[in-house]
């Protein structure tokens, strides 16, 4: 979990800095004149340089003369610096996870801008907002603001915050679970800011790639991408976001097993937040550090670095990185048989679930401790007092003790259900990710069965031409059986492949069968006008069986006239409906020519029909083949109709 926060939080600095042109920044002794002119506003802009100089390199020194340059702005009413300054702080407070000070900033920011009516300001205030809802959970708060974001952005023709939207919404999605989405918003942003040179944000970019990759256990990808983010943020000077790379890539060879190279990453972005004096992204690498022990055997050092990490978190940390820590813990003191502690810190886990809960007593434990200290004395006359009832006092502390006992009990049961129901889903959702696993396996089974069939047949088919047929035919039809034989390896690796892919292999397969069978037949594709071939996927080879079978079969043994095969699409409510029409000879007369003949039964219809049976277990839709006899007005046979339905 931690992993993809760390990635989100790399793409939420959308904040502009809307000083003069800082490419070339002034020498050091000539920044102190400017903050030290007359002038409110020299002073400010030579206050923005500092900044700009020390936002990424270190957050704590840029707070520091943010806060000097906004006092100043607040003093003279700088509207526009005061809005400037109130956003980098909100930046700041968000990259170091103090999201309640980064709201009330961004928020000031937003009424200046508002009460001014300047929109210039607007779109960077949104997006920042947008980033803080979504990092809350608030995803439809969170899109509403991106979608303001990039309005904005759009109409003043603003490529880079444009860009940095895309990127945005590769964070909701990555934290929706929508990889695949969030994949395509992070590459658009990748292109947009290499055409803009923007390398710092160009590897932003690649350590979110980095992110969905290694969630989708591409490792290779990941690792890749991690290594060209931290290489690009060391050479910007951008220390935390390549410490960021390297916790990661400490994730990545975690889940490789390869423990010492996991620590030695862990231990190396260790010492880089050191350096920087981030003790949040301490205590996460320590906790990475503990979860490298503990797979190790190490159990002792692991429980060590869980509770340096627990002493920094439980004060400071959202909820979900705690949570993950105190899992970790639990696990650890169960497999030592420390039962004791794993309970604590159980306990911990369910009261810290209950977030509300725990922000609204922290305040009241507070006041109660300061009326405890400010009464003290008087609670020690009170105490005094009570022991001349010492009597009246066992008898009350037995009923409390009794009921705590009870209470105890109750909560020890309760932990013990949930705990099991827990492990119980956990189990059920790996029984249910097996079932598609092996229904994914079934199919690739298949397919492997399918494509040799192909090209048994295919391979027969261009011995008979070349037996019959002068060297100019043959070397046509070898062209075009080797483009198709190409084709069909590519898609081999594929479990689905686009209608018009799929369409216009069984289109080359019919020109080899026409030309085998001198032009005996005419073929007609008829695709219905909402159908985009281009969206649809579809298991590869999925008609070919079919048209094989009308030419073999329906085709050849003809007479008399020349034979068609009709070929139509349709969709009908996410169903792709593929009607395949011969004027051959029918399947009566068909089936005589076939008992006189070899006995061959087509395994490529065979197959076909369980590859449709195991996708309609997966989509758990309805899929069917129908077989239709064709006569005509002296109900004699006109050919046959195979209709299919695929679930897309």
């Amino acid at each position: 979990m931690r992993l993809i926060l760390i990635g989100l939080l790399i793409l939420t600095s959308t904040a502009l800095l809307y000083a003069s042109d800082q490419s070339n920044p002034p020498l050091h002794d000539s920044i102190k004149v400017l903050i030290a002119d007359d002038d409110p506003g020299t002073r400010i802009r030579g206050y923005l340089y500092v900044i700009d100089e020390h936002f990424y390199s270190n957050g704590e020194l840029a707070e520091k003369y943010i806060l000097e340059a906004l006092e100043i702005a607040d003093e003279y009413e700088i509207w526009q610096h005061q809005i400037n300054l109130n956003v980098n702080l909100g930046v700041i407070n968000s990259d170091r996870n103090r999201f309640n000070e980064a709201r009330e900033s961004f928020m000031k920011a937003l009424k200046i801008a508002e009460d001014q009516k300047d929109s210039t300001y607007l779109a960077s205030i949104y997006g920042n907002i947008g980033n803080i809802e979504m990092y809350e959970a608030k995803y439809e708060d969170a899109i509403n603001y991106f979608i303001k974001t990039y309005e904005i952005f759009e109409s003043q023709e603003n490529k880079i915050g444009a860009a940095k939207v895309l990127g945005a919404l590769g964070n909701l999605n990555l934290m929706l679970s929508d990889i695949e989405k969030a994949i395509s918003y992070y590459e658009k942003s990748y292109v947009q800011f290499k055409e803009l040179g923007n390398g710092m944000e160009m590897a932003t970019s690649l350590m979110n790639l980095g992110i969905c990759y290694s969630n989708q256990e591409d490792y290779i990808k990941a690792e890749k991408n991690y290594q060209l983010a931290y290489e690009s943020f060391m050479a910007s000077g951008n220390k935390k976001r390549a410490a960021q790379c390297l916790a990661n890539r400490a994730i990545v060879f975690q889940r490789l097993k390869k423990y010492d190279e996991a620590f030695a990453f862990s231990k190396h972005a260790h010492d880089l937040f050191e350096e920087l004096g981030d003790s949040l992204e301490m205590a996460s690498c320590l906790k990475d550090i503990g979860v490298t022990r503990f797979e190790q055997g190490n159990y002792d050092n692991a429980i060590l670095n869980y509770k340096l990490s627990y002493q920094i978190l439980k004060d400071n940390s959202k909820y979900i990185s705690l949570e993950t820590l105190l899992e970790q813990m639990i696990i650890a003191y169960d497999s030592l048989r420390d039962y004791k502690k794993a309970y604590e810190f159980s306990n911990h886990l369910m009261v810290l679930m209950d977030s509300i809960y725990n922000i609204e007593t922290r305040s009241k434990i507070m006041e109660l401790q300061t009326k405890f200290d400010v009464n003290q004395k008087e609670r020690e006359i009170q105490i005094q007092n009570l022991l001349i009832e010492k009597q009246n006092q066992d008898v009350e502390k037995y009923k409390r003790v009794r009921w705590l006992l009870m209470a105890l009990m109750a909560t020890l049961i309760l932990s013990g259900v949930l705990f099991f129901n827990r492990i119980k889903l956990k189990q059920k959702n790996k029984e249910e990710h097996l079932k598609r696993k092996n229904l994914e396996i079934e199919q690739q089974l298949l397919r492997s069965q399918m494509n040799p069939h192909f090209i048994f047949n295919s391979l027969n088919s261009i011995q008979g031409f070349i037996s019959s047929n002068d060297t100019y035919q043959a070397e046509k039809y070898l062209s075009k059986f080797a483009t198709l034989v190409r084709s069909i390896m590519e898609n081999s690796r594929k479990s689905k492949v686009t209608l018009r892919e799929d369409l216009e292999i069984l289109t080359l397969y019919i020109e080899l069968e026409s030309m085998r069978f001198n032009e005996k037949f005419d073929i007609q594709f008829n695709l219905a006008e909402e159908i985009d071939d281009s969206m649809i996927m579809i298991p590869p080879l999925m008609f070919q069986p079919f048209v094989e079978n009308s030419i073999k079969h329906g085709l050849t043994g003809l007479s008399g006239r020349k034979g068609s095969i009709k070929i139509t699409f349709e969709e009908e409510e996410d169903i792709l409906v593929c009607s395949i029409k011969d004027n051959g000879i029918g399947r009566k007369k068909a089936e005589k020519m076939k008992d006189s003949g070899d006995g061959h039964i087509s395994l490529g219809l065979k197959v076909t029909s369980e590859r449709l049976k195991l996708l309609g277990q997966k989509f758990k839709r309805l899929t069917s083949i129908q077989i239709i006899d064709l006569y005509n007005e002296v109900k004699e046979p006109a050919g046959t109709q195979v209709v299919i339905r695929i679930p897309v």
